[in-house]
């Protein structure tokens, strides 16, 4: 995805998604590239190493999401 849709989809400045990428690139989790059409335009993409935290941290938004709907209001 580009980095502004990857802005998009946290709801926050094209900026903060930069500094976001940056770290998950130093960590090995994302690469950043240039898109094949646009050389303006900066993509990221998951690596192999990040496949394993994405899979964990959906499923803890799930159980989150379970545990959360359990819960009634007074």
């Amino acid at each position: 995805m580009s980095m502004r849709e990857l802005a998009a989809r946290l709801g926050g400045h094209a900026s903060n998604a930069t500094g976001i990428a940056d770290r998950l690139a130093a960590r090995g989790l994302v690469k950043r590239h240039e898109d094949a059409d646009d050389r303006r335009v900066k993509r990221v993409g998951l690596t192999t190493e990040g496949v394993e935290p994405k899979t964990d941290l959906r499923e803890a938004q799930r159980q989150a999401a379970r545990l959360l709907g359990s819960i009634e209001l007074d």
